[in-house]
């Protein structure tokens, strides 16, 4: 087993600087995935599955040699990969998962199904974080206002909020089409940038929330865009309609990064799903870090941590370097 696994290290720590390692001891292996034994098809599933590709077909792998090359013939250069809970989890294109809905998105999927829209509705009211991304991009693309509503206002605060307004029927038909490829998917986003708008409400501590409407500018002045941050995965741990959401939203999606989704779940979970994709930063209130208190393990993945909205006390922050 050990000198399986060496030989498929050294094959995939030839394919670039970016690759992971496959597990390499076999105690991790049986553990994390579940192994006593691996022949060679239960192998050749598990890669497949893995990577998330048909690599192998019908045919029949009879031997190590073939699997290698398989794995040499695959075109994944600059894919980006972090460690999972198997052999590793591919995350070069992967917009948004969450397995509180058990939804994963490829950024592919996210083209497809803006390319697929037939109908825009300019008031976003929607449970799933995904409709919403997919509703924001899609104004983006067609340069058209999104009025973001918090999912759980009900009808008599969302009249208050945009007046007499039926706004499930608000709808008109759009065709987009061709108009937004893989290679051009930035260069369509910024198109329409100047006339797009954004609106959402803010949750006052006392009496109705108050509109803010924001222009492309304003929602990604913090937006900082480079090199440096392409391989980053963030952890989202807002509401998507509140505007510490949307600033990691904006992050994410200019950079071609990662969004999983950490609010709504428990501990047991937020630390699951960090160690599983790698995530590299958050952004959260103290409350949520607090939920991660006191550390029970170690997310070594993580780089970045930003917060707002509370005092942060010295405490907190110093069980924080134990867990971080």
């Amino acid at each position: 087993m050990e000198k399986l696994l060496s030989i498929i290290n050294t094959v995939l720590e030839n394919r670039g600087k970016n690759t992971v390692k496959f597990i390499s001891e076999e105690s991790s292996l049986k553990s994390d995935i579940g192994f006593d034994s691996l022949d060679l098809a239960e192998l050749t599933v598990r890669i497949e599955a893995e990577y998330d590709i048909d690599i192998f077909g019908e045919g029949v792998v009879s031997t190590i040699g073939e699997i290698m090359e398989k794995l040499n013939g695959i075109d994944l250069d600059g894919a980006r990969k972090v460690a999972g809970n198997g052999f590793y989890y591919v995350m070069d294109d992967v917009f948004y998962i969450d397995v509180k809905d058990g939804v994963n998105i490829s950024y592919h999927q996210l083209i497809e199904d803006v390319r697929n829209t037939s109908v825009y509705n300019p008031y976003c009211k929607e449970e799933s974080y995904y409709e919403v991304f997919k509703n924001i991009v899609t104004s983006l693309v067609i340069g058209e206002e999104i009025i973001l509503l918090d999912a759980d206002f009900t009808d008599v605060e969302v009249r208050k909020l945009v007046g007499d307004v039926d706004i499930k029927a608000a709808t008109r038909p759009v065709v987009i089409g061709n108009e937004i490829h893989e290679g051009n998917f930035e260069e369509v986003i910024l198109s329409n940038r100047e006339k797009w708008r954004m609106t959402l409400f803010t949750s006052g501590t006392t009496g109705l929330p108050k509109s803010v409407s924001h222009s492309f500018a304003s929602i990604t002045r913090q937006v900082k865009k480079s090199e440096r941050h392409i391989n980053d995965i963030w952890g989202f741990a807002f509401n998507p309609t509140h505007m510490a959401g949307l600033q990691v939203f904006f992050q994410a999606l200019l950079n071609r990064n990662s969004i999983i989704r950490l609010f709504g779940l428990d501990t047991r979970e937020i630390i699951h799903e960090i160690k599983r994709y790698n995530i590299t930063n958050i952004s959260a209130t103290p409350t949520f870090y607090r939920l991660l208190l006191p550390p029970k393990d170690t997310c070594e993945s993580v780089t970045r941590l930003t917060s707002g909205g509370e005092k942060f006390d010295e405490h907190t922050l110093h069980q924080l370097i134990g867990l971080f």
